[in-house]
């Protein structure tokens, strides 16, 4: 299976406390000359809870332990689950 570089595709879940399921999908050239940025951003706000997972292009899911605080950036890099 033939998988972007970039991850075009990927998707990014965040569950909140109250329930709430956000999800951010990764889209690039969306337009001829467009040059989209590749980080999702989800805002952390009052509702809390970190319940956090990416589904990237190859539908391998990876649950993400989220940062210590919520003012850093997350770097999720491609973990394929062993075969």
């Amino acid at each position: 299976m033939h998988v972007s570089r970039d991850a075009a595709g990927a998707r990014a879940y965040r569950e909140r406390d109250d329930g709430l399921r956000l999800m951010q999908e990764l889209c690039l050239g969306s337009s001829l000359g467009a040059g989209n940025d590749p980080a999702l951003r989800f805002g952390w706000g009052e509702a809390g809870g970190a319940a956090l997972a990416s589904r990237w292009p190859t539908g391998a899911i990876q649950a993400v332990t989220p940062p210590a605080s919520y003012t850093e950036t997350l770097v999720i890099p491609y973990a394929p689950a062993a075969e």
